[in-house]
C-alpha cells in the first residue's frame, strides 16, 4: 500500500500519477492495506462527503489488516465506499479452476482455493460498499472500466446530503426513509458512531 499522489485539484497530476499506477505488476492484492491508508489520510483533510473508489482485480488477497476493522472505520468516518472489481478468465483459471468441470465441481473447487485473506476481501467488498452508501461493481474486461467509472461519477454528482435532527437531546430510532420516483436509487452513508 503506497500513495503515488497527494490530495490535489491537479487533474493532470492524478492522471500522470495513476497511469504509472497501472503499469505495474502485481502478484498479490493489498486493497485492505490501501483502503486503511486512505482513511489515515482522511483523518488530516476535511472534507464534507469523503468517498473512496477502489478499482481492484481479483488477484490474492495478501493485506495485513482486517476487513472488519477498515469497514468499522469507514463507517465511523462517515465514508461512502464504492469498489470495481476487475474479474477475468485468466484469472479463475489460475486459481486452478478449469472451465471443463461442471458448475457445482468448480464452485467447491474455487471456495477450496479461496484463502483467509479474499475471505477479507470480499468481506470489505460485499458488506464495506452496503453499509457505507456506496456501490459495488463487477466487471470482465478493462475495457468496461470507463462506463463502470461513468456510473460512479453519475451517482456521485447526482446525489444530495440531507441530514435528518430532533431538537433536544433524544435520539431517532428506526428511521425509515424511501423515495417514490422511477428511477432513482436512495443510498445512506453511515453516520459516525457516536451520533446514532
Amino acid at each position: 500500500a503506497t500513495r503515488i499522489a497527494d490530495f490535489t485539484q491537479d487533474a493532470a497530476q492524478l492522471q500522470t500519477a495513476t497511469t504509472g499506477a497501472f503499469g505495474w505488476s502485481h502478484q498479490r492484492s493489498h486493497l485492505i492495506d490501501v483502503i486503511d491508508l486512505v482513511l489515515r489520510d482522511f483523518e488530516r483533510v476535511e472534507s464534507p462527503r469523503p468517498v473512496i473508489v477502489a478499482i481492484s482485480s481479483e488477484s490474492p488477497e495478501a493485506s495485513g489488516r482486517t476487513a472488519g476493522g477498515v469497514i468499522k472505520r469507514l463507517v465511523a468516518q462517515s465514508v461512502a465506499f464504492h469498489a470495481i472489481s476487475v474479474s477475468t478468465v485468466a484469472a479463475s483459471q489460475a486459481q486452478g479452476v478449469s472451465s471443463n468441470i461442471p458448475e457445482k465441481s468448480r464452485r467447491l473447487t474455487g471456495m477450496a482455493a479461496t484463502g483467509e485473506g479474499d475471505r477479507e476481501r470480499t468481506q470489505l467488498l460485499q458488506q464495506g460498499t452496503a453499509v457505507t452508501g456506496g456501490g459495488r461493481q463487477r466487471i470482465t474486461n478493462t475495457l468496461a472500466l470507463a462506463p463502470a467509472l461513468g456510473r460512479v461519477v453519475n451517482e456521485l454528482s447526482n446525489g444530495y446530503k440531507v441530514t435528518f435532527a430532533r431538537p433536544g437531546s433524544a435520539r431517532m430510532q428506526d428511521l425509515q426513509i424511501g423515495v417514490f420516483v422511477d428511477g432513482v436509487t436512495l443510498r445512506a452513508t453511515a453516520a459516525p458512531f457516536g451520533t446514532r
